[in-house]
């Protein structure tokens, strides 16, 4: 939303009166469309015609019928028939989902639906209608949760006081309208379509174990905001020229600025002191950097100055095992353990880990994957370990006594050549890369982003200036025969870079707004005014990611509670293929091009954005962190906070070969995360290893080596292909999931 509260007010007011004057209502209008008619595709296998038993999802309410229709024939056809009938017809415009009072009608409908559903004669119809009306007001609330993250609704802060009433009260007619519908047969989970069954376990439950649920909820966002402190750091260094040796220009230019500041304001209260003309010496070279993850990401792996990384590190640590960040973890454990207890699950882990696939659907299961996983990377791990060592030795006079793992991102950046993800970075500017990733989602997933004329953002319709708008085109840009609303499957709505005015970074993400419009926000660093602005590797890859959540999102169909609802391993799938795609150095020439001359770049440049052993280890050191700590083998109930430190670095040190520093906490790394979001997270790990299976399912051991030759060429045209697209559509993107095994629980 734009930043006008004032503005906003006004126009806002004038659009919902002339809502109320037309006797119309967006909110319903928008919930209105027709339910797409989704294409029951054959089960999750590899897009190749082998290795089927290893990529297909052990689901026991899966039909044998399905498991016969795995091959199938390459269609060229370029579009199906399988989202089209819902698609909405035009952007959305936020301005129109301002009114708190509109939304607080359409709720009061859905719910008037309901309490008209028990004089219904026919059970049947009274049960589908109840479920429906329960279903509607299930989605309202959850547009609502969007459009107060968008700051479309409650205001761009804090929610104001009506629009708190108003939620309090959806909420109020939801939990009765659940339980009367259980009580009276009239809900079905898991039969029932659009019903968010984590949202009905929360209701139905007893007092004391929905207290529970709220003491999770409130728990696990104050270790959020715990760890937001933690990874902004607490304080500054002032460091020199000769600190940051060995750093490019364009990691400390934004420090240089600072400190330039800092030196001139005691420069000029010396002047001021001695009378001296001139500027001060205390200007030049000093830099002041922040504390902060940020700050780790750049000099622990390019400053050559062991001392500088060790005052880092030190100082970042330090704020996480002397924080508040173990005591909010541990607050957090001991209220998830009792609640699972609560549920009958002998862990947290055991409860999270239960909708996902059969291979980690315990807590044991899961171990002995990571245990496997681990096993079979030691021999690509070898030759970088090797590597490592040898440079330690010769680092060694400037370590000073320093455990090897103190050094450990600086010496892998030395052995990977991780400066070349520097150079990578002149051939992605963020405007181009941008649209030509966007055409590489597409070719592999056989849609088309078509960016909408005229760009519907501003004052009238309440969209950011920045945000872009695109309608996804079922097909490539070259079908034919078919009208454009025909093969139309919905908007998405893409954010750039984060606000000026934004007081801290925000993480990328992807959401559902409604049924054929998705917002993504990838939130990138504004450039300066004049100035190209260049992504990293890491930036191009993240959106990738999100990208494929949008075209998952609007080729499934379905609603927002069904999206939701889908275990992770499911709903992460499609993201983390096309960020493994992405990744493949043969397509990286598809979306990268430099900024000034246009060309694609040199291999060895492209050849640094591919996932290697080492990303992977660094991946099952964090699970480890969340899995562990999650499962009976760490009791949180009768542990400290040093104990809790002490049981990370445990489960961080399985997965490394070399020992950890003894001031370090795994928190302060992706783990913090993970252990946030829950133990299902190791559920990223499945969808790594199944979008590598389908990539690479036809091709020897040899092939997945990084070598850009000819028949990586050929792999790319491959993945790229129509044949390719088609099969990826109908075996992942459209298929649809049943909910029977969340309702299970």
């Amino acid at each position: 939303m734009i930043r006008a509260p004032g503005l906003n007010g006004v126009l806002s007011a004038a659009r919902a009166a002339k809502q109320l004057l037309a006797r119309r209502n967006v909110f319903e209008e928008l919930l209105e469309l027709d339910k797409p008619a989704v294409m029951v595709a054959p089960g999750l296998a590899s897009l190749s015609n082998s290795n089927n038993n290893s990529n297909t999802r052990d689901n026991s309410n899966s039909s044998n019928s399905n498991n016969n229709n795995t091959n199938m024939q390459p269609q060229t056809a370029p579009a199906s028939s399988s989202s089209r009938a819902g698609a909405p017809s035009k952007p959305l415009e936020l301005r129109d989902l301002s009114s708190s009072l509109l939304w607080l009608q359409a709720c009061s409908k859905a719910n008037t639906d309901f309490q008209m559903a028990s004089s219904i004669i026919s059970r049947d119809v009274a049960a589908a209608t109840a479920s429906r009306s329960i279903a509607r007001l299930m989605s309202l609330l959850r547009l609502e949760e969007v459009l107060c993250m968008l700051g479309a609704l409650g205001g761009l802060g804090s929610a104001s006081p009506y629009h708190s009433f108003c939620r309090r009260k959806a909420k109020s007619w939801l939990a009765t309208s659940l339980r009367q519908g259980m009580k009276f047969g009239l809900v079905r989970p898991g039969k029932d379509p659009g019903l968010d069954v984590k949202l009905m376990l929360r209701i139905c439950v007893e007092d004391s174990t929905a207290e529970l649920m709220e003491k999770e909820q409130l728990a696990k966002a104050h270790l959020l905001r715990a760890l937001d402190i933690g990874f902004e750091g607490s304080g500054t260094l002032t460091l020199s020229e000769s600190d940051l040796v060995g750093m490019p220009e364009e990691l400390r230019r934004d420090w240089a600025a600072a400190g330039w500041f800092t030196g001139a304001y005691s420069a000029h209260n010396q002047k001021l002191s001695e009378g001296s003309t001139g500027r001060s010496s205390l200007c030049a070279g000093k830099y002041t950097v922040p504390t902060g993850r940020d700050s780790m990401d750049r000099i622990m792996p390019y400053c050559a100055s062991a001392s500088a990384r060790q005052r880092l590190f030190e100082a970042y640590h330090q704020g996480f095992s002397a924080g508040e960040v173990n005591s909010a973890a541990l607050d957090l454990l001991r209220v998830r353990q009792s609640l699972a207890r609560r549920l009958g699950f002998r862990s947290w882990a055991a409860y999270e880990l239960r909708p996902l696939a059969a291979a980690v659907r315990e807590p044991d299961a899961a171990r002995q994957v990571l245990d496997r996983c681990w096993q079979h990377a030691q021999p690509a791990l070898a030759p970088m370990l090797q590597k490592m060592r040898q440079l330690a030795i010769g680092c060694s006079k400037h370590s000073a006594g320093d455990e090897v793992a103190h050094i450990e991102a600086y010496l892998r950046a030395l052995a990977s050549r991780e400066s070349d993800h520097l150079k990578l970075a002149e051939f992605l500017p963020a405007e181009g890369a941008l649209k030509r990733m966007l055409e590489t989602v597409g070719r592999a997933s056989n849609v088309f982003f078509r960016h909408v004329p005229g760009q519907p953002t501003g004052i009238a319709t309440g969209w950011h200036s920045g945000v872009r708008v695109y309608e996804m085109l079922d097909g490539p840009p070259s079908a034919a025969g078919s009208a454009r609303q025909d093969r139309r499957l919905g908007f998405v709505y893409v954010d750039l870079y984060q606000r000026r005015w934004a007081r801290r970074q925000l993480a990328p993400g992807a959401v559902l707004i409604a049924p054929g419009h998705v917002y993504v926000g990838l939130h990138y660093q504004a450039p300066s005014y004049g100035s190209t602005k260049l992504l990293t590797p890491e930036d191009a890859i993240t959106m990738a990611h999100e990208f494929g959540h949008a075209v998952h999102m609007l080729c499934m169909g379905g609603c927002m509670q069904e999206y939701d609802d889908l275990p992770l391993d499911v709903q992460e799938l499609p993201s983390t293929f096309f960020e493994v795609l992405a990744a493949q150095s043969s397509v990286v020439e598809e979306y990268a091009r430099h900024h000034a001359s246009g060309g694609p770049p040199p291999d060895t440049l492209a050849r640094s954005v591919q996932q290697g052993p080492q990303f992977f280890a660094r991946k099952l050191r964090n699970l480890s962190v969340g899995l562990g700590l999650h499962s009976e083998e760490f009791d949180a109930g009768n542990a400290s906070p040093r104990e809790l430190q002490a049981a990370a670095v445990a489960q961080w040190q399985r997965y490394s070969p070399i020992k950890a520093h003894p001031g370090f906490s795994p928190l302060g790394e992706d783990a913090g995360m993970y252990l946030a979001l829950g133990a299902n997270q190791v559920a990223y790990l499945l969808c790594y290893l199944r979008a590598d299976s389908l990539l690479h399912a036809n091709n020897n051991s040899n092939n997945n080596t990084g070598q850009r030759g000819p028949r990586s060429k050929e792999a790319a045209k491959r993945w790229l292909s129509p044949e390719f697209a088609t099969r990826l559509r109908s075996q992942l993107l459209d298929r649809p999931f049943p909910g029977q095994r969340l309702a299970s629980l």
